[in-house]
């Protein structure tokens, strides 16, 4: 599909933006802690982080990854799970154009990321990603789900005479051959 480069570099930036929360999500969701309040602060001094210092990735690289207070070392997962969220983003809209699929691949991606570092540290899944998964997918599932989706198959999944509902052979799949291009 691709799209303009400028709505590429705008689905980075956000995806900038949802990293620095899911770093927050990540951080606090395992210890039952607000994700609003208390505001950021410094892991080593607890100085509260400014607006300027919170910008995500450009602040951590202005910065040399070091508190402005203590100069300590600021981790870098936090750079870097902003710099992976915003790739994801980037490469949804590259891949799917302005679609809601670039919106759902975007998300899923963000909250599968969020699942995997939170169980990697403390072997738990929080209930929040997997009930923010559940809502987002069924909002997006309003949007239309797949395309093409309802012309492949009208049996349900369980029904064996369409090979899973996916169309590749059956009596109640379309004749069109799954492999074949769409136009």
């Amino acid at each position: 599909m691709g799209a303009d480069i400028v709505i590429v570099i705008g689905a980075f930036l956000l995806g900038l933006c949802f990293g620095s929360f899911l770093n927050v999500c990540i951080l606090r969701l395992p210890r039952d802690q607000s994700l609003l309040r208390p505001r950021s602060t410094c892991p080593h001094c607890k100085q509260p982080i400014a607006w300027r210092d919170n910008i995500p990735l450009f602040s951590w690289l202005w910065l040399r990854g070091k508190c402005r207070w203590c100069h300590k070392p600021i981790s870098k997962q936090y750079p870097l799970i902003e710099a992976l969220v915003g790739l994801l983003f980037g490469a949804s809209v590259l891949a799917y154009g302005t679609t809601l699929h670039a919106v759902a691949a975007a998300l899923f991606g963000t909250i599968l990321l969020g699942i995997a570092i939170t169980d990697a540290r403390h072997y738990i899944i929080p209930d929040e990603f997997t009930w923010g998964g559940l809502v987002i997918g069924l909002l997006l599932a309003l949007g239309g789900g797949v395309p093409g989706s309802s012309r492949r198959c009208s049996a349900p999944p369980w029904d064996s005479s369409c090979s899973g509902s996916w169309g590749w052979r059956g009596r109640g799949c379309s004749r069109k051959k799954p492999w074949a291009a769409e136009m």
